[in-house]
């Protein structure tokens, strides 16, 4: 399995405890092929916040899932993908249309 890049050991072992992880993914890739091929697979995980960002909760394995699959579509030269970890929903703060926000409730397979 391939392995993705934590920046900080508190969010690795958050990760490891949490019984769901709740992520903002975001991503600016330059080929279209692999852009719409990450668009497709991160639909399947979340809800589209941003034109480039989606949002996600789901239980620990799926998140590692997803963040498996995400990493053998990018190509680490070319494309910036960013996940960003949510501690819980009073960290987000959405101004303006931002209208599409996931429930903790829910889980997204």
């Amino acid at each position: 399995m391939p392995q993705f890049q934590f920046n900080h050991m508190l969010t690795r072992k958050a990760i490891r405890s949490a019984p769901q992880v709740h992520a903002l993914v975001v991503y600016d890739i330059p080929d279209n092929r692999r852009r719409l091929a990450v668009y497709k697979l991160l639909k399947g995980f979340g809800i589209r916040v941003q034109y480039s960002g989606f949002e996600t909760i789901q239980p620990r394995p799926i998140y590692q899932r997803m963040m498996a699959k995400l990493t053998k579509l990018i190509e680490p030269e070319d494309d910036n993908v960013r996940v960003y970890i949510i501690h819980s929903a009073q960290d987000v703060i959405t101004l303006g249309l931002g209208g599409a926000y996931l429930d903790e409730d829910v889980v997204v397979l």
